[in-house]
Formats: structure tokens, C-alpha cells, sequence
């Protein structure tokens, strides 16, 4: 992560990045960070298919379809969200940040339920949660781990 832009080292679908569009963080009240950085599939002409979990951009999920406008050569700037996929984004933060105990058993829980997921630093996590997934079954159970758990219902 730069100092004011959020990127994403390992995508979900690695094999499948092939544009980055970008998110204004502002709206989302993250001050600090200016935008986020999305891997995408081009559909169409001012149209991506989202390839990795948004770990700020709450309304946006894996594989979620947005509209960006081209604001220079391969620059694209997310106007909207034009698809909605079906997938939801859970987002986990350990309460310390750097937590490395916390980190693993956060990873531990999300591979236990068989979800793919990404991270953006030690003890931040953002994991793709599919349409059929209970999301409050997750919720529920998030373990003894010292981590705070907040999610997106999309």
C-alpha cells in the first residue's frame, strides 16, 4: 500500500487481472487513504468485472460489474456499480494492529469455511463470501480469536 493508495498484491482471480480501476475512498470516510485500487476483467467499453475482495470500497464485491470513466490512457475511475454479482465481502481486523497470532487464526477461520480471501496487511483480511454462504452463520461464529469482525450484506 502506498501512502494514500490502496492496492492488492495477490488477487483472487490472479490469472484473470488485467485492468485496474480505481475507487475514491472519500466517500467511505477513509481520510487517510485516497483511493483504492481494483484488479478488473474488461466487459465493455466502460465496463469491469471485479477480480479480487474490495478491502475499503463497501459496496463493491468480487465479481461485481462497475462502470469507470476513462479519466486518462489505462486510468479508470469507478462511477457505479452496474451488476450486482451475488457475492458479499467479509472484512476481518485483528483489534492490534500487526497482530501476527491473530492474523493466522483469522486465516485459519475463513479456510475452515472454505472461503477465499486476500490481505491487505498483517491482521487485515477481506474474503469473498459466495450468494448460497449464511453470512450470519459466520458472523456468529467467529471464534475465541482476538480479532474485530465486520462485514458487508450486498
Amino acid at each position: 500500500m502506498s501512502s494514500r493508495i490502496v492496492t492488492h498484491k495477490n488477487p483472487l482471480a490472479a490469472e484473470a487481472k488485467n485492468t485496474i480501476v480505481r475507487v475514491d475512498l472519500e466517500p467511505y470516510g477513509r481520510r487517510a487513504m485516497k483511493y483504492e485500487q481494483l484488479w478488473t476483467v474488461r466487459v465493455e467499453v466502460g465496463l469491469f468485472r471485479v477480480t479480487c475482495a474490495p478491502f475499503f470500497a463497501e459496496d463493491i464485491s468480487f465479481g461485481d460489474v462497475v462502470a469507470a470513466d476513462e479519466q486518462g490512457p489505462d486510468a479508470y475511475t469507478v462511477t457505479g456499480v452496474v451488476e450486482k454479482s451475488g457475492n458479499r465481502t467479509l472484512r476481518i481486523a485483528t483489534a492490534m494492529d500487526g497482530d501476527v497470532d491473530g492474523h493466522r487464526e483469522i486465516i485459519a477461520f475463513l479456510d475452515r469455511r472454505g472461503l477465499e480471501w486476500e490481505a491487505l496487511t498483517t491482521g487485515y483480511v477481506a474474503a469473498n463470501v459466495g450468494p448460497h454462504v449464511d453470512l450470519g452463520e459466520i458472523y456468529d461464529s467467529p471464534g475465541s480469536f482476538g480479532a474485530e469482525i465486520f462485514y458487508e450484506a450486498s
